[in-house]
């Protein structure tokens, strides 16, 4: 039963600035306060009215639904006035002022009934901003405050106009679409292999296929005008979809809508519809090469499939399914989310703090880890947390991962490099992916460097928190880096060419050094096919790369076009570079013009690409190794590692540890800085543990 104020509109407004000494919480328990808004009818002006009161998580008062919303400024020029609880024994109901922005002031316009009582949390009014000890204790809550919550709003801004109210809903009919074909239901291990094939029209005549490929076709139609017009790339560009705290408000209720104006649709509409537009997605493009073509498919590539949300889902319908506990449904840990969330991907938060506490109370780990919430000012208490966090994220037992080193990256955009450790990531926007990505769930490990007797993480306890100690295997000194740090690999024959050419010329070096590493000649030359894509091959049958090795142990046609692709892409990029310096006035002599042109003109082009292209797989396999340069260590190991590397540096491989890093030497031998992650040949599948002493490493 809901209480109200009788004849509110006839009450006292007061001028009085609201406190929070009448509703003060209980930290020792896990108290948290509700904000009941009154209806419009009973507000004079349209004032905004409200009754702010305690309850506990484990037994709300009553049934509320959380607000998720962007706060925009902090000025906080717009007011709520807060009527005392019922229970206070103040009776002459005069209310007090609150100051809130302007985001939430239209947020709660929109949002408040006609003539019923709503019952809310939010974060700015329900929380005592002002005092950090509070503030701290509710972010602890704040995970099973929005998963208690009946329904969570999703409240993105108000309705730009009537194009946005149309592609709403649209959102909502294509969602409805999806549904009747239960597209939800193919999203799971044995059944998303069977939805590819529909993707892919791999059997046209099949009548589900027909069925997916026709909702596909009418899904990406439904939604091309509103490409062309803008109203989409507005629509995805609102504020919320960037905001850190959005995840774990987003993903722990079952129940959650969107809300744009006066439009509402469940979350899921909106997830089913853009994965069936974008799968339809293709048929949008114009190949007529009339003017204006280009750009228009530039636009379906950017909006359509740049669109934000596809990370935010990924993070809820694993929650979700955690939840209802789904066969094979582990819930994300707090690293996994953090990668998700901060790699090729933007998340934006006022505290940098908050990277770590927004997502808490979705981490399944988070009762492990042993973070708590603390915000106390300045960049050192910042880099303190960070530390702390990514310390319990390597070493803590029962889900520490030696993988979190992959994400901390030079440069650091986080305060001074002197004030956070070099082995701990700041987990800024669009961090790069490690060289070592594959759906857990899903599929299987193909690196194990460490060996599969020491995948178990090693801590090495160090009275420096700042420092972090771990058993592990110092492999080899590196004695040269390579030229140049490798971008992504497109068609430009001069930059191919000089990549090539320096992995040539230090696997030349290899093949003499007189070290020779453990293992056959056979597998020493492999270096050179292996090296320029980590041992890693693209397949566009495949969501996955394939290892290499083991690819072609097992497929012998597979092993042969792979160093097939490999030789066609070194040779095309030789005869190709010859001639351009040919045109360009560079050979010297008539007889280098003349094996130029026969070179160019007997390497077989037509009859290359109709054999599937001129090394096309080959090069898109070396995008695995972008933001990565080669390297050639003492004993003759060849690899690549960060652009940051130099002479000197050492690859090192840590008990727990599925990849090599590469570290800087410093104070005597006894410290090292971390540089970065690597990909290193001849020790990726556990070489080290027989053939090199374990011992502590520490990092700082």
């Amino acid at each position: 039963m809901t209480n109200r104020l009788p004849n509110i509109t006839l009450l006292s407004i007061s001028l009085q600035a609201f406190t929070y000494h009448t509703t003060k919480l209980d930290q020792t328990k896990t108290e948290f306060r509700l904000l009941e808004l009154f209806p419009a009818c009973e507000s004079p002006d349209g004032v905004l009215t409200c009754r702010v009161f305690v309850t506990t998580v484990e037994n709300p008062s009553r049934p509320y639904q959380a607000l998720s919303y962007v706060w925009g400024s902090d000025t906080k020029d717009h007011f709520i006035h807060v009527y005392p609880p019922l229970n206070s024994g103040d009776n002459d109901y005069k209310s007090t002022k609150l100051p809130i922005t302007r985001s939430l002031f239209i947020a709660l316009n929109h949002l408040r009934h006609l003539t019923e009582n709503v019952t809310l949390w939010i974060d700015q009014i329900c929380i005592n901003q002002t005092d950090n000890g509070e503030k701290a204790h509710q972010v602890q809550l704040m995970g099973r405050i929005y998963s208690s919550a009946s329904q969570v709003l999703v409240w993105l801004g108000p309705s730009s106009g009537e194009r946005c109210d149309e592609l709403m809903d649209r959102w909502a009919t294509i969602g409805r679409w999806c549904e009747e074909l239960d597209l939800l239901s193919y999203y799971n291990r044995e059944r998303w292999l069977l939805m590819q094939s529909y993707i892919h029209n791999e059997d046209p005549d099949d009548p589900n296929t027909k069925a997916f490929q026709g909702l596909f076709k009418r899904s990406a139609e439904a939604v091309g005008e509103f490409i062309w017009d803008g109203t989409m790339k507005a629509f995805f560009a609102r504020e919320w979809f960037t905001r850190a705290w959005i995840t774990q408000e987003f993903c722990l209720c079952a129940d959650t809508v969107f809300a744009c104006g006066a439009k509402r649709f469940a979350v899921e509409l909106l997830m089913q519809a853009l994965q069936a537009a974008q799968h339809g997605g293709a048929m949008l493009n114009d190949f007529s090469g009339k003017e204006g073509a280009d750009e228009r498919n530039k636009m379906v590539m950017d909006v359509l499939y740049g669109e934000p949300t596809a990370k935010l889902f990924a993070c809820r319908v694993q929650r979700q399914k955690f939840v209802r506990k789904v066969k094979h449904s582990m819930g994300h840990t707090l690293f996994q989310l953090l990668k998700t969330l901060h790699v090729e991907h933007t998340m934006n938060a006022t505290e940098h703090r908050d990277r770590i506490y927004s997502l808490l109370g979705l981490a399944v780990d988070a009762e492990h880890l042993g973070i708590k919430a603390d915000y106390t000012k300045g960049t050192e208490a910042t880099a303190k947390v960070l530390t702390q966090a990514a310390k319990a994220m390597i070493t803590n037992p029962h889900s520490g991962r030696v993988e979190v080193l992959s994400f901390a990256q030079w440069p650091k955009s986080f305060g001074d490099e002197e004030i956070i450790p070099s082995w701990v990531p700041d987990w800024r926007p669009q961090l790069r992916p490690s060289i070592y990505e594959i759906r857990e769930n899903v599929d299987q490990h193909f690196f194990c460097a460490c060996g599969e007797e020491a995948l178990k993480v090693r801590p090495i306890e160090s009275n420096d928190q700042r420092v972090l100690g771990l058993k592990g295997w110092v492999v080899d000194e590196i004695e040269e880096a390579g030229d140049e740090t490798w971008g992504r690999s497109t068609w430009v024959p001069e930059v191919l060419h000089a990549r090539f050419a320096n992995i040539e010329r230090l696997h030349e070096k290899a093949m003499a050094n007189p070290f020779f590493p453990g293992y056959g000649e056979a597998k020493r030359k492999e270096a050179l096919w292996r090296v320029p894509i980590g041992d890693m091959f693209w397949d566009r049958t495949k969501v996955m790369p394939l290892r290499a090795r083991f690819a072609c142990e097992d497929d012998a046609v597979l092993a042969e076009k792979i160093q097939r692709e490999h030789k066609d892409l070194w040779d095309a990029m030789e005869v190709t570079v010859a001639v351009q310096k040919f045109e360009a006035g560079l050979p010297e002599t008539e007889k280098e013009w003349v094996e130029a042109m026969e070179r160019h003109k007997a390497f077989g082009w037509e009859e290359r690409r109709a054999n599937g292209g001129v090394g096309a797989g080959y090069r898109e396999s070396m995008n695995y190794v972008v933001a990565k340069k080669p390297f050639l260590t003492k004993k003759g190991n060849m690899g690549m590692g960060p652009g940051e590397l130099e002479a000197g540096d050492v690859v090192v491989v840590f008990c727990g540890g599925r990849i090599p890093f590469v570290l800087r030497p410093g104070r005597g031998g006894e410290r090292y800085q971390f540089v970065g992650e690597a990909y290193c040949h001849g020790i990726m599948d556990g070489e080290v543990a027989t053939d090199v002493v374990l011992r502590d490493i520490f990092v700082e």
